[in-house]
């Protein structure tokens, strides 16, 4: 055949790619078939890898614009699974993208993408998206609903900042590393099972409805001073390494969730009062370790760790520290509170007990103007009040740790009464009475039940058995009236 006649239907010839994707307005899976011509090998210079170079990258980008030029007002653009440089949208001094826009299955490589200050109108799809480079989306308004659902952001410096997201914004199962949404505002967003690596920014940000459930904020977290007047969804999130939710302003506090181990989270001067803590919500130290993969391996470890919180950690790993002694109080007051008012007072004993272990073992000193919060002398924090009441009934939350002081004590009072009930029989020459141990374990226990009065002729082992078990007997029934105060209490 004539070389001539093979060019010419070479040119005919269309790039073989097949994808499919969804509409995001009818949430309809529609085939894709490219209608570009062939390069080589079946595709075209949009989906053939390797074609994007730097020497080929204006190629490209006339090619994209000529694209651009020919998509009619009504009809999306459809560039899926298109291997793109940083591209232009818009021409002159426009600020506005008017047409929707698919890019699902795309990749963006070779330079940083900028679409920064941009308006988009209508919906755009960035779905099963791969951004081998910085990407920038700083101050843009979407005004349509946006989906960056199975996306990769693959360079370590993305930015979301002042990014306006006026409907939907799908960010579900994708990867993002240091990315930067402070000042950020959010109609509904969903980040559901979202991989979050590296520093991730949502400080002052707004939410609608937002959904992170199942998510993993691989690196420090910060939320502080941001806003969610709906619902914001944290089911079984994972915050691996610190998470700062200070300062943070809960609208709707009976629709915000947290249920999972939220042993790294600081929620000093935020009011948790009445936000909901699930069934598995916990604080117990985890130990994690990932790699770039996204793969994590958590384990607990420590002694008495849960209940602590990130704050009260890190003021036992520090001799000083600039936390405010109070805020980590308050934080416990809060979460007591929380507790009590959702019926769960075993919990919310915890916490009380927390709070007073800060007492025991910590105080605050001005230091150059400032207030430094210090550990107190071993000798401040055994051997007192606190550290007594601790032991006997860990500060009236338990009214079985009591029990486990007073029993043996009043078996060896049983024992005492019962030689002396035993020799005095001797002495007075009667018959050894059948009910003596019994009376001695009565004499015994009147001893630890305060309303109980001594016998006829008390004798020094029941002043020194009443004065040893007094103090055990107190704590005993101050533990047992908080308890019942609770149950009667709703």
């Amino acid at each position: 055949m004539d070389h001539s006649i093979i060019f010419i239907l070479s040119m005919m010839a269309t790039c073989d790619y097949i994808e499919t994707y969804f509409d995001i307005n009818t949430d309809e899976e529609i085939p894709f078939d490219c209608d570009e011509d062939v390069y080589e090998s079946g595709k075209c210079k949009f989906h053939l890898e390797g074609y994007l170079k730097e020497e080929t990258k204006d190629d490209i980008i006339r090619l994209f614009s000529q694209k651009l030029d020919e998509v009619k007002e009504d009809e999306p653009l459809l560039c899926i699974g298109y291997i793109l440089p940083s591209i232009p949208l818009l021409k002159n001094n426009e600020k506005e993208f008017k047409i929707p826009a698919y890019f699902a299955h795309a990749k963006f490589k070779l330079e940083n993408l900028n679409l920064s200050h941009i308006t988009f109108k209508k919906e755009i799809s960035f779905y099963q998206t791969e951004f081998f480079n910085s990407t920038s989306l700083r101050a843009s308004v979407f005004e349509g609903p946006v989906d960056f659902s199975y996306s990769q952001f693959h360079e370590e410096s993305n930015s979301f900042e002042s990014t306006k997201f006026k409907k939907t914004s799908d960010f579900s199962h994708s990867t993002l590393k240091n990315t930067n949404f402070e000042w950020a505002s959010f109609s509904k967003a969903e980040f559901i099972e979202c991989k979050f690596f590296d520093e991730t920014i949502f400080e002052n940000a707004t939410f609608g409805d937002v959904y992170f459930k199942k998510a993993e904020f691989l690196g420090n977290t910060v939320f502080s001073e941001s806003i969610f007047t709906a619902t914001a969804n944290f089911e079984d999130a994972k915050f691996l390494q610190f998470a700062d939710f200070s300062k943070v302003h809960f609208n709707k506090k009976e629709n915000i969730t947290f249920n999972g181990n939220i042993s790294n989270v600081s929620f000093a001067d935020t009011d948790i009062k009445q936000i909901n803590f699930g069934n598995r919500i916990s604080w117990e130290l985890i130990e994690s370790s990932d790699d770039k993969e996204g793969k994590t391996d958590s384990v607990k470890k420590g002694k008495n760790n849960d209940f602590k919180t990130y704050e009260e950690r890190l003021l036992e790993e520090n001799d000083e520290t600039k936390i405010n002694l109070e805020s980590i109080k308050n934080i416990y007051r809060d979460l007591r509170d929380n507790f009590d008012l959702n019926l769960r007072y075993d919990i919310a004993g915890k916490f009380f007990v927390r709070e007073m272990e800060l007492k025991r073992k910590y105080k605050e000193k001005r230091v150059e103007g400032r207030l430094i919060t210090t550990k107190k002398p071993i000798c401040h924090r055994i051997l007192t009040l606190y550290w007594l009441y601790n032991i006997l009934a860990q500060y009236g939350q338990s009214y079985y740790r009591p029990m486990y002081f007073a029993i043996p004590i009043i078996f060896i009072g049983t024992f005492f009464f019962w030689v002396e009930c035993t020799e005095q029989e001797e002495i007075d020459l009667q018959e050894p009475c059948d009910d003596s141990l019994v009376s001695a374990f009565i004499r015994s226990l009147s001893s630890f039940i305060p309303f109980f009065t001594f016998t006829d002729t008390p004798s020094t082992i029941d002043y020194v058995l009443r004065l040893t078990l007094l103090p055990i007997s107190g704590t005993f029934f101050i533990a047992l009236k908080r308890r019942f105060e609770r149950k009667l209490r709703h």
